[in-house]
């Protein structure tokens, strides 16, 4: 089996960039520091090894791009996800030569735009300014606006990955599921086998399970997303597949249960996991389950 387009990270949009980032520091991540995008957003960053959390907000509207006729701009998007609510907007996976991955998009109809190259200034740990670059390609399907995919390409990964930043009070290590409301459709089925390959792909009893070969995507129906995740769904969520959830790996789950009692944080355990709410994660819902 190929390698597969394993998770890079997620894009978390929310409103307010520092409340949000309080928050993430009260679940006991460490974060890099505020940067900004030539498009009009701004984030902070939760790394790990090789995946992260991306907390994004819009900064700059004046700066957001409009797309064209059936295109696709990255600003324009989250502006307008955020309009209708926060959460999880988009997945980035790894990718190795974005021109091919958006070659192979297009080919299914996934494609609504070429791969575009971009740069910006990140601050090291040490207080020195440097630029990271990105090269993108997009994944999407007309039926699931508010779920983008996209693959990652880093020009400057030795400047990116810090293990300084790396180090968390709540013992996570990494990105290890990304969890979707939706179905087995045969829509859904044909974009998952178009983006991770046919063979990466399972239809379970709740929906569908992609082993992506760096992490798991997995599609739930909403009773099967309430089964797992019992009122800890977003609110005001579509009624088409969207992100819902998703998953960290951590050390040792009864450290990670007393840091975030100690914080204040609203958790509950539920079986071999603990959970946080969208209501209390600005529209996506937390796992937390030890690593393998």
């Amino acid at each position: 089996m190929d390698p597969g387009r394993g998770i890079d990270h997620v894009v978390h949009c929310v409103r307010d960039l520092d409340q949000a980032a309080a928050f993430y520091e009260r679940l006991g991540f460490t974060l890099t520091p505020r940067a900004s995008h030539p498009w009009g957003t701004d984030n902070r960053l939760v790394q790990f090894k090789d995946t992260f959390i991306e907390i994004l907000t819009v900064a700059a509207p004046e700066r957001i791009a409009e797309p064209a006729p059936d295109g696709f701009e990255f600003g324009a998007h989250n502006r307008d996800y955020l309009r209708a609510r926060e959460g999880m907007s988009m997945l980035a996976l790894k990718g190795a030569d974005p021109a091919a991955d958006a070659r192979s998009f297009a080919a299914q109809g996934l494609s609504p735009r070429p791969p575009f190259h971009f740069e910006r200034g990140a601050r090291l740990p040490d207080g020195a300014e440097v630029t990271v670059g990105f090269d993108l390609a997009f994944a999407m399907d007309a039926g699931m606006p508010e779920a983008v995919f996209f693959t990652c390409q880093q020009s400057a990964p030795e400047l990116f990955w810090k293990p300084a930043f790396q180090s968390h009070e709540n013992g996570a290590s990494a990105v290890a599921e990304v969890v979707m409301i939706g179905s087995a459709s045969p829509a859904m089925l044909r974009f998952m086998r178009g983006v991770f390959g046919a063979a990466r792909v399972s239809e379970t009893a709740g929906g569908l399970r992609v082993e992506t070969g760096g992490g798991t995507v997995t599609v739930l129906s909403r009773t099967a997303f309430d089964d797992r995740f019992p009122g800890r769904a977003p609110e005001r969520a579509p009624n088409r597949p969207h992100f819902a959830a998703y998953r960290i790996a951590v050390k040792d789950l009864g450290l990670t249960k007393d840091l975030l009692d100690g914080t204040g944080v609203p958790s509950q355990w539920h079986g071999e996991t603990i959970q946080v709410g969208a209501q209390d994660l600005f529209g996506v819902a937390l796992e937390f389950s030890e690593a393998a």
